[in-house]
């Protein structure tokens, strides 16, 4: 079974998160079939991308299953991946749009937020937990997204935030019944239809702010830092504790 599901009609995109059995999680194969196809979407006439889950959330993040058997070198370079295939997406030529149910944590809200429109149902909720164990992934593009205060609540607190705090910050674009989600899906194939191609290539460059060197930079600092491994399970333990689940 495939990590993502590719379909293409003319010149919409949908890119599905197929992983349900690990909250589609985000594991070092769907990372590089998430960069391989935004790569192609460059030269294969899409003009729209949509990103969305398979089963009943949009993603977890960083996929935690057999982070015990890697090293801490292991671990920064599969995070230095996701950065890679978060930069593609927030910096892609085409319209893209992310549709959330339910839950998107960790890399997954990263995703969502590297989408020009985000979409969400009413209960869904959001969490960035990387500053717990010192990974600086995405501060800057979220900073853009929502401002500098609270950006600062959202990570530092680490804190779960709903779908309607979400969309009052600039996180989210929409919350909507999923029921309407084809409406919405239509609204930016004819967006994304509208100017050539060229011209809205030429705009994102002016308007989304190339810090690609930045982050890349702050976030190789602060995945090389001893102990990354350590302190991603000690976070990962705590939070099982406080929701009752065993550690394993």
């Amino acid at each position: 079974m495939s990590a993502l599901i590719v379909e293409q009609q003319d010149t919409l995109k949908t890119l599905t998160l197929n992983r349900p059995e690990r909250g589609n999680a985000l594991n070092a194969q769907l990372v590089d079939a998430l960069s391989e196809e935004i790569e192609k979407s460059g030269s294969d006439g899409t003009r729209t991308i949509v990103l969305r889950g398979a089963g009943k959330g949009f993603s977890t993040g960083f996929d935690l299953k057999e982070i015990e058997s890697l090293s801490d070198l292991e671990v920064a370079h599969r995070v230095l991946n996701i950065e890679r295939m978060l930069q593609a997406v927030f910096h892609a030529p085409m319209v893209t749009v992310a549709l959330v149910r339910s839950m998107a944590f960790g890399a997954g809200a990263d995703l969502v937020c590297c989408c020009h429109r985000r979409i969400a149902t009413e209960d869904s909720r959001f969490c960035m937990p990387g500053l717990n164990f010192g990974i600086l992934l995405g501060t800057r593009r979220l900073t853009q997204r929502v401002g500098v205060d609270n950006a600062l609540g959202v990570l530092t607190d680490t804190r779960v935030f709903k779908a309607h705090e979400a969309l009052e910050m600039g996180y989210l674009t929409a919350i909507s019944a999923e029921e309407l989600w084809p409406g919405h899906i239509e609204a930016a194939k004819q967006s994304g239809a509208a100017v050539a191609k060229e011209h809205v290539s030429r705009m994102f460059k002016v308007v989304i702010p190339d810090t690609r060197q930045e982050d890349m930079a702050d976030l190789q600092a602060s995945v090389s830092e001893p102990g990354l491994v350590d302190r991603i399970l000690e976070y990962r333990d705590r939070m099982r504790a406080k929701s009752g689940k065993k550690s394993s």
